[in-house]
């Protein structure tokens, strides 16, 4: 090298970043499939006492055909506490 006598040259030996790197993909990743399997859904029930009855409801933001089964589900157990 003629003319670099003040020359320095630096030198990773290791990436530190990569833990941080690998969490932050684990976490990217969790929630993206927090995000696609499962749908937020909200259920109601109210009891009315003059006549005895009770009412079941639900919202989702997705798969209204799951929130049904999910509620004819809660529906069936209710009943079948009732005629025990």
């Amino acid at each position: 090298m003629i003319g670099f006598e003040n020359a320095v040259v630096y030198t990773v030996s290791r990436n530190l970043g990569r833990p941080l790197l690998a969490t932050g993909a684990v976490v990217l990743v969790g929630g993206l499939v927090l995000c696609f399997a499962f749908s937020p859904r909200r259920f109601w029930a109210a009891y009315e006492e003059n006549t005895g009855e009770m009412i079941i409801g639900g919202q989702s933001y997705r798969n209204r055909y799951s929130l049904e089964q999910t509620l004819d589900k809660i529906t069936a157990a209710i009943g079948g506490r009732e005629e025990e």
